[in-house]
């Protein structure tokens, strides 16, 4: 990779390491915690680096120094220190306290902060905080936000948004360390290379009788375990439990090549679901393909069942579509 295709933390860890232990030791010890742990996030995943990227990288670094001024940067830190150095102590309190030094800091680090993640924080927390948390939060992603919450508490929580009133550094400032504490906390959840879900991905790449073996020795090590990733394991069966105007939705972005291979050798129920959802005269001319069509492949007809499984599992993810659990029942 070219220094031209790093991102400009890839280039600072680059700096760091071509500095040595001892002065990158020290201009580590001079960065905020976010800032080490951003740099450190680029440095872990940076690999080698070319002796002719690390001199371009380098030369590049000393340009940025030999200009005659450089970026300045502010922030809520900052100005507290200045108004420290340039006030009497009471002044500079009062001055503070008629400003929001830490609400930028809030809103950006909300807006960074996934909807699921703000949602299990807030059902841990008192809803005054609740409210301030949703009243800081773009528009939009406080609805998502709020739509994971109980719908029990949701009037609640609109009144005191509508009533919220001054609110001191202090508290922000304690908001900000837990929000930032969680998003560390989810962070290192995500990065975990295994779990649950990864084994469904597995399974679902397998073949159906692969998978199936696997599953069934799984049972015998761990019988909870494997029952967690049947509930979670979705199949081309599964398109079963889509209601019709999901089946609709799914039918409507599914490749047709891939439809028609798929229902080569599908289980009847499954076909006639699917197609009970297309025009009458698009199901027709579709049967009459299945039945004109010649022999496939076992293997390919089962990738093309996967692909729609797996079209519906992201549909389901993007919020587009709906997949009851197999546990749902309609009366």
């Amino acid at each position: 990779m070219g220094a031209e295709k790093l991102s400009s933390l890839q280039k600072a860890a680059v700096v760091l390491l071509a500095l040595g232990e001892d002065l990158a030791g020290a201009v580590v010890a001079q960065m905020s915690s976010d800032e080490v742990r951003r740099i450190g996030g680029a440095l872990s995943q940076l690999g080698r680096v070319e002796p002719e990227v690390v001199d371009a990288v380098v030369t590049e670094f000393q340009s940025a120094l030999e200009r005659p001024s450089a970026a300045l940067v502010g922030s809520a830190d900052a100005a507290r220190k200045l108004f420290a150095r340039g006030l009497k102590p009471g002044e500079a309190a009062r001055l503070e306290a008629t400003l929001d030094l830490t609400t930028p800091v809030l809103t950006e680090l909300l807006t960074q902060i996934d909807s699921r993640v703000l949602a299990n924080l807030l059902r841990r927390e008192h809803l005054q905080t609740g409210a301030l948390v949703l009243a800081h939060t773009a528009a939009k992603k406080a609805g998502e936000v709020l739509k994971l919450l109980p719908a029990s508490i949701h009037a609640e929580l609109i009144h005191r948004i509508a009533t919220l009133g001054p609110v001191s550094a202090e508290v922000l400032d304690d908001l900000i360390t837990s929000l930032q504490a969680e998003q560390a906390a989810s962070l290192q959840i995500q990065k975990s290379p295994g779990g649950v879900t990864k084994v469904v991905g597995l399974l679902n790449s397998l073949g159906k009788a692969a998978g199936e073996a696997l599953l069934t020795e799984l049972e015998t090590r761990d019988p909870a375990l494997a029952a967690e990733v049947r509930r979670q394991l979705f199949t081309f069966s599964d398109l079963l439990r889509i209601p019709d105007r999901g089946v609709q939705t799914l039918l409507a972005k599914a490749p047709p090549a891939t439809l028609r291979l798929a229902l080569k050798d599908a289980p009847a129920a499954v076909t006639e679901h699917l197609l009970r959802n297309l025009s009458q005269r698009a199901a027709q001319l579709l049967r009459e393909d299945l039945a004109a069509a010649p022999k496939q492949r076992k293997a390919d007809v089962e990738a093309a069942q996967q692909q729609l499984a797996q079209l519906a599992q992201r549909l389901a993810a993007e919020g587009v579509i709906e997949i009851p659990s197999g546990d749902d029942v309609y009366v």
